[in-house]
């Protein structure tokens, strides 16, 4: 079975969506690129979401996962 996809919009949204292949998308442009360059060098999904992790900590160290510095961390 196959479903037709379909872009007409039903609702007020004004984004289309987006196909690619190589999505990295973080609240830091910097982690971003660092998840980009990874998949560019042959890296596979998880490699990308490590490398845009890692570099989320020492770019936004109060909202990164697993910083403890954020505010429901354990202190």
């Amino acid at each position: 079975m196959t479903i037709a996809f379909s872009y007409a919009a039903p609702y007020g949204a004004t984004q289309a969506p987006v196909m690619a292949q190589n999505i990295v998308a973080t609240s830091q442009p910097l982690a971003v690129q660092a998840g980009l360059q990874m998949l560019e060098r042959g890296g596979n999904a998880m490699d990308a979401a490590l490398a845009a992790a890692t570099t989320l900590i020492r770019c936004e160290r109060m909202t990164a996962p697993g910083s403890n510095f954020g505010p429901f961390s354990k202190k």
